[in-house]
This record gives C-alpha cells, sequence and structure tokens, in this order.
C-alpha cells in the first residue's frame, strides 16, 4: 500500500466510486482525493492499494456504499483490513539516481530504440522518434495540436524555466481521449524526467508550477498523476525502469519498456515519450 494511500484511509469519512475496472476500482473523497484499489497484476501506484486477485465488478458496483475508519475499508461485498499492510514509498531516492544520472541516461539509446519498436504509431511517441502515420486523420491533427505546447514543456523543465513549463502545461493538458489524455500523459513522464535532470531544489518548483498550470483542467484520475509525478511519485514499473536504466540491462530495459507502454491504448507510450524527450536533450526530435 502506497503511503498516499495509507494517508488517504486515514483522512477519508466519505468517498465515492469513480471509476470500476475488472483489475481497478478508483474511489474519490469529498476532498477530490483519489485511492486505487488495485489487483497485484496491475501494480503499485502512487496512491494505490494492493488487493488479492479480484474481479472488481463481480463485488463492487458505482453506488456502492464505502466504509472506512483508517484500519478498514468496506465497499460492496469486500472488506480490507490494513493495519498489517507494508507501506510502500511512490518516490524513488532521486538523491541517488540523481548522482548517477550520467549512467541512467548512458543506455537511454536502448530505451529510444524499443519505443521506437513498440510505440503505438498513435501515441504521442510519433514525436521523439520515427513512427508509422497515425491511423486516422484526428490523430495526425492532435499530435500537430500537441507538438508546440510539448516543445515548450521540454524546454522548460530542461532549462529550469518555470514560466515556460506553465505554458507548456497549460497548452497540452486535457488534450486527448480517455481518463488521462494524451496530453496529460506526456506532462507525467516530462515530470519524471525533470526529476532525474535536476536535484529537488529544482524539480520540485517546476512540478508545482506545473501543478498550478494543470488545476482544474482535467479528469480527476489525470490530475492525481500529474500531483504525483510533480511530488516525484511514480508506480512501480517506473521505478523498475529506473533501476534498469542504471544497471545498464538491455534486456531488461526493453522488458520494463515494452510492460509501461502496455498501459492503456497510448498513454504508457505516451508518459515514456516525454520522459524520452526530457532526457535525450539537444538531440530530441521534438525540437
Amino acid at each position: 500500500m502506497s503511503v498516499n494511500a495509507r494517508a488517504w484511509l486515514q483522512s477519508t469519512s466519505h468517498a465515492r466510486v469513480l471509476h470500476l475496472f475488472d483489475e481497478v476500482c478508483n474511489l474519490i473523497s469529498d476532498k477530490e482525493q483519489l485511492l486505487s484499489l488495485v489487483s497485484e497484476q496491475a501494480g503499485s501506484g502512487p496512491f494505490s492499494l494492493v488487493v488479492p486477485q479480484v474481479h472488481f465488478p463481480s463485488h463492487i458496483t458505482a453506488s456502492s456504499i464505502i466504509d472506512c475508519d483508517g484500519e478498514r475499508l468496506r465497499i460492496g461485498e469486500i472488506e480490507i483490513d490494513v493495519r498489517t499492510a507494508t507501506a510502500w514509498d511512490p518516490r524513488p531516492d532521486w538523491r541517488r539516481l540523481h548522482t548517477k544520472n550520467d549512467r541512467l541516461k548512458a543506455d537511454l539509446p536502448n530505451l529510444i530504440t524499443t519505443v521506437e519498436q513498440a510505440a503505438p504509431r498513435d501515441s504521442m511517441a510519433a514525436l521523439v522518434v520515427d513512427l508509422p502515420p497515425p491511423a486516422s486523420t484526428f490523430v495526425t491533427k492532435l499530435h500537430r495540436r500537441l507538438r508546440e505546447p510539448a516543445d515548450k514543456l521540454v524546454i522548460g523543465l530542461q532549462r529550469g524555466d518555470a514560466a515556460k513549463c506553465e505554458e507548456g502545461a497549460a497548452g497540452l493538458v486535457g488534450l486527448g481521449d480517455g481518463l488521462t489524455p494524451a496530453g496529460d500523459d506526456w506532462i507525467v513522464g516530462s515530470l519524471l524526467g525533470a526529476y532525474v535532470l535536476w536535484k529537488e531544489d529544482v524539480s520540485r518548483p517546476l512540478g508545482d508550477a506545473v501543478a498550478e498550470a494543470i488545476s482544474g483542467k482535467t479528469t480527476p484520475l489525470s490530475t492525481a498523476m500529474i500531483l504525483a509525478a510533480s511530488r516525484g511519485e511514480c508506480s512501480a514499473a517506473w521505478h523498475d525502469l529506473l533501476e534498469a536504466l542504471l544497471a545498464g540491462d538491455e534486456g531488461l530495459i526493453r522488458s520494463v519498456a515494452e510492460r509501461l507502454m502496455a498501459r492503456g491504448h497510448t498513454s504508457g507510450a505516451d508518459a515514456l515519450a516525454g520522459f524520452v524527450a526530457i532526457l535525450r536533450g539537444g538531440g530530441n526530435k521534438l525540437s
């Protein structure tokens, strides 16, 4: 269970079901804060509580009553006792990683190759690597609209320019379809890249600037993901990718990157593209 999930359980008295999927159930509190109940296969996230394999729609409905007392969560037919749950920190050890960012960037070509070979052609990866043309003119037009603000956000994060970050994020937020639009996913990956580039006294204020720029402009799920990334928080899969880059393990880099890109239709690839764009620097196709 993430430390954010524990804080949610301890501070929430009223909540409702926001999204219900086979392996994920998102709850939102009256304070607009999210908790994700996820199966073991879905893996840990910045505001998730991992539970044994369960098919949520078989036990929960959109109108299920939620009862939480800080130690137990009851929702529909499910009761979860968290008293002995292990707390998980969604923040990687950025201080350690930052001291080795040259090592992280050394295997960036392997990551880029994987993105080029495995990213969906409709994803924003098309802004940083060569992909076949998108399947529809709608996506082509969307990418054209996303390109300029994506470039501004990358430049802002690379230069430590908060005003440019705000401008780029404001132009990206909410653009695209789904629970986490493409522009939002790019923001998430870009923010994580900034934590590799900069120490926290720089990366956190840049994240705060982005958080301010996107406030109230996208879905609750996207907002939660961006706010988490602005604090340097990410899913376990991102932790695994950072460690794979640090180890220089080509096979593991490919495996973890493919796992990330399997999230959603293009969400994982969109976020990974933003991350690559930040670390790629002057060689970025975007520029």
